[in-house]
């Protein structure tokens, strides 16, 4: 087999070292998969909290003003 900078593989050894890379890399994608997914949802957390807070003073200010 030849890799991409031309060098033949055919030692084991050259093989288990492209093997353990390409686990290395997929650990290191599934972790930033997870990273970009908890960084997804505090975003949605944070719109929330602001979506409430907004809501909530709306709702205090026509209150005060109409029902006093």
């Amino acid at each position: 087999m030849i890799t991409a900078e031309g060098k033949e593989v055919n030692s084991t050894a050259d093989k288990q070292e492209r093997l353990q890379l390409v686990a290395t890399m997929k650990a290191k994608l599934r972790r930033h998969e997870k990273q970009k997914i908890k960084r997804k949802y505090f975003c949605y957390m944070i719109l929330g909290a602001v979506g409430l807070a907004v809501s909530a003073s709306t709702y205090t200010y026509f209150h005060n003003k109409f029902f006093n």
